[in-house]
This record gives C-alpha cells, sequence and structure tokens, in this order.
C-alpha cells in the first residue's frame, strides 16, 4: 500500500465544498419564511440564499473540475 501526501489544493477544495454543503443545508435561514425584508437581488431572503449557495457551489465545483480534482496523481495504471 501506497502512502501519498494529499496536495493542498485538494484539501482546500474539500473544505470549501463541506462550507458550502453546511451553509445550503442551514436550518436557520427558515426562520425568514414569513418576512418580506430582507431582500437578496431583489428576491425573499430564503430565495436569495439559496441563489447565493448555488452560485458558490457551482464555482467550486467547476474549478475543482479544471484542476483535475479527484484524479490519481500518477502514472501508475492499475
Amino acid at each position: 500500500m501506497r502512502k501519498t501526501k494529499m496536495p493542498t489544493k485538494g484539501i482546500i477544495i474539500r473544505v470549501l465544498l463541506v462550507i458550502g454543503f453546511l451553509a445550503m443545508e442551514f436550518p436557520g435561514v427558515l426562520f425568514f419564511k414569513d418576512l418580506a425584508e430582507p431582500r437578496i437581488f431583489g428576491l425573499p431572503f430564503a430565495y436569495g440564499f439559496m441563489l447565493i449557495g448555488w452560485i458558490y457551489m457551482v464555482i467550486i465545483l467547476f474549478w475543482a473540475y479544471k484542476c483535475n480534482w479527484g484524479e490519481e496523481q500518477g502514472g501508475e495504471d492499475k
């Protein structure tokens, strides 16, 4: 069994993904469900919060895709 050190970029991507998932699933946003204010981008708070969460996750996942995150580092064939 070969031990390899995880690249720093991979750790950063994983941490940012976990933060994004936790923020999108945060139940505290439901406290604002019956309020007309505050608004984000002209949308009610809950919808604006989810829109920002989706945009954040799309950016992080696109960055991970461009970095070839998840592919095995090294040229060994299995």
